[in-house]
């Protein structure tokens, strides 16, 4: 099977709050993960915000994060803090997807191993 270039129309629907759902035909969805996720953003929030080089923004962020944070937190407040801050500084996502981008021959070798 190879992959050939060809264009869609997918069904969506809008919702009130002016996001949308997109419907994908389940013949191209996959069980794996995407490169880029909700997941692994989450699960690289601390590493990429401790990389920015903006010594000011990355403070501002790391401030803004810890202010959030009861003083036991829970996966959930983890979670829920780091949602705020993306809202907050939605720059960070920026650098997700450069950092993303940037080791995007280690998705390419994912791939290629899965098939």
């Amino acid at each position: 099977m190879a992959w050939l270039p060809r264009s869609f129309v997918l069904p969506y629907f809008y919702l009130e709050n002016g996001d949308y759902i997109l419907l994908t035909p389940l013949d191209i969805l996959t069980k794996d993960e995407a490169f880029i996720c909700h997941s692994d953003l989450r699960s690289q929030f601390r590493r990429i915000t401790n990389a920015l080089e903006n010594s000011s923004l990355r403070d501002a962020i790391n401030h803004y994060f810890q202010k959030r944070l009861p003083k036991q937190p829970k996966q959930k407040d983890i979670e829920r803090a780091i949602g705020e801050t993306i809202k907050e500084y939605p720059e960070i996502l920026d650098y997700y997807i450069k950092h993303k981008e940037n080791t995007k021959d280690k998705a390419a070798k994912i791939s290629a191993e899965k098939n």
